[in-house]
């Protein structure tokens, strides 16, 4: 703990000295003179910005993993693999059992033999006894009975998702993860956006506000600003804090 609390005060000190230095600088090329008391506005204006870093950190800390940069967070939570799946055959109008290998993620084979035959890639539908309850996942398909593959657009480029199969109460198993329940958690989804539109909004609050940058060029460098901390600070901060709250488990748990 103590590490995360001199990352937090060595960051505070070096953004307050480079938002004062900055702004007497760009102030003083682009207004007629700087705004007054930059010496004391630049400390604050990082203090703003940190106390969201450390609302973050806290966060990570408490689920590790869970709260990151907007395009490496996951609003997926994946259970554990079932023991085993089945797969109609329709050969032998009997269930094919594919069960997990030990040690594999994910890697089924026919009667959990190493020389059993794979899971196929698709199967017409996927089998899971969960206790004394029996679901059915079937593909996704069209209105024309092709599977059906949802599409996500970044960038101007769209890209194919994996196949969903769903059964009948809505659970999800992707086809390059069968046996694994993916189930889309709305808090964690809304959680990670707040958290990187907050840094984003202390970003232009601190260089509008304290400042006193007029607030088109403080918008413009707030969002400058907010991509470099995304980028370059935060992901290493964050993993950091993730080691800590791992370590802290572990030993907790011994």
């Amino acid at each position: 703990m103590l590490t995360l609390f001199l990352l937090l005060v060595g960051g505070w000190v070096v953004l307050a000295l480079l938002l004062t230095a900055w702004s007497m600088y760009i102030q003083a090329t682009w207004y007629t003179e700087p705004a007054t008391g930059l010496v004391w506005r630049g400390p604050t204006a990082a203090v703003g910005i940190m106390a969201v870093v450390a609302l973050w950190m806290m966060l990570d800390f408490a689920a590790p993993g869970r709260y990151r940069p907007f395009w490496e967070f996951s609003s997926t939570e994946e259970s554990k693999f079932f023991p085993e799946i089945r797969v109609p055959n329709p050969g032998s109008g009997r269930e094919d059992v594919y069960k997990l290998r030990p040690g594999t993620r994910g890697e089924y084979r026919l009667g959990g033999l190493a020389s059993g035959r794979q899971l196929p890639t698709r199967p017409p539908e996927i089998i899971i006894l969960d206790g004394a309850e029996k679901s059915i996942f079937k593909p996704e398909r069209d209105e024309k009975g092709n599977f059906k593959q949802r599409t996500t657009t970044a960038f101007g480029r769209e890209t194919k998702q994996p196949l969903r199969y769903v059964d009948e109460r809505g659970r999800v198993m992707l086809e390059d993860s069968l046996g694994q329940l993916a189930t889309f958690r709305g808090g964690w989804f809304f959680g990670n956006l707040f958290l990187n539109a907050l840094l984003l909004i202390a970003l232009f609050a601190a260089l509008w506000l304290l400042l006193r940058f007029q607030w088109p060029h403080a918008l413009g460098q707030a969002v400058v600003l907010w991509l470099l901390l995304l980028l370059f600070a935060l992901p290493p901060l964050l993993t950091q804090v993730e080691e800590v709250a791992q370590e802290r488990a572990a030993a907790s748990s011994e």
